[in-house]
């Protein structure tokens, strides 16, 4: 089957952009890595405060998925924790999902403006986190362990060294992206080949006020795999969406998927997930419409 030379210039684009992705999340694993090999927890030979390491930890973290979750993720609904986070938490990761390295570093090899709409969100949601107090209980604090436990520990199980740790955290992230990425670029390339550019430009194009509004809708089936999301987002780019409702897809897709979803209802329950969502989806979609309505282009 021949491909229609639009299809296949589209393809092409795709193929491109994931040349340059490629480079970047090896950049953002590593980036990573090095840092998080660097900030053990409870490190006191650390320059910067206990305080900044957890912060620069979460930060970094902010994307995965709590460990044996994926299990119950597509069960309804969702398996509950015994101990709920708190919805500050909530908040706090949606914003260092928005600002990742790789959805960062992504972003910025499509346009500037992309990356300055990613950090508005991003402040937004941090300052929402402090606006509004905790309505979850937070979990018990974890015991300090003795001197005694601590020591029994140190003799049972040497320290790793530094380029052990790096080199475990680092096929740790690698294998943590390896499917998310082959699976949102191939949904990318579905969209590219299968949904005609008319239909993209009649519902998402320029001119259409409502584009920003539904297009969160298309990253639903998004896997979590920061800045991987991007791809679907180009795609869309290609297919002639308008630049506000492509700053819509940017800064929803990361945040509003059935995974993500389950995740957090897990985490912080389902009224704090929804508030979340309208917040996210409102912003988002408020400054896809502005975008329109005064004329920016990303050009992407």
């Amino acid at each position: 089957m021949r491909l229609p030379p639009d299809v296949l210039a589209l393809l092409i684009k795709i193929k491109d952009y994931f040349l340059i992705f490629g480079p970047v999340l090896v950049a953002a694993i590593t980036f990573r890595a090095i840092l998080l090999a660097s900030l053990p927890p409870g490190s006191k030979a650390k320059a910067i405060s206990q305080k900044w390491q957890k912060v620069l930890i979460l930060y970094l973290k902010g994307g995965k998925v709590v460990p044996g979750g994926l299990k119950s993720l597509f069960r309804f609904p969702p398996v509950i924790p015994a101990q709920r986070s708190s919805t500050k938490n909530l908040w706090l990761k949606a914003s260092y999902l928005t600002i990742a390295p790789t959805a960062l570093l992504t972003a910025l090899t499509l346009s500037p403006l992309l990356v300055f709409t990613q950090m508005s969100l991003a402040l937004t949601l941090i300052l929402i986190s402090f606006i509004f107090p905790d309505r979850v209980a937070l979990p018990e604090p974890e015991k300090t362990p003795t001197t005694k436990t601590v020591k029994k520990t140190q003799a049972k199980k040497s320290p790793q060294k530094w380029l052990e740790r790096l080199r475990n955290l680092w096929v740790a992230e690698l294998d943590a992206y390896s499917w998310p990425t082959f699976y949102n670029f191939f949904l990318a390339a579905l969209v590219t080949i299968f949904i005609p550019l008319r239909v993209i430009e009649s519902w998402f194009g320029i001119g259409h006020w409502y584009g920003p509004l539904l297009i969160p809708l298309l990253g639903l089936l998004l896997l979590p795999a920061s800045g991987t999301e991007m791809a679907l987002v180009l795609a869309l780019f290609v297919k002639g969406v308008s630049t506000g409702s492509g700053v819509a897809a940017l800064l929803t897709f990361p945040l509003i998927s059935f995974v993500r979803l389950a995740n957090n209802w897990q985490l912080s329950g389902l009224k704090s997930t929804i508030k979340l969502v309208l917040v996210v989806w409102l912003l988002a979609a408020g400054l896809g419409i502005l975008l329109d309505i005064f004329g920016v282009e990303a050009n992407v």
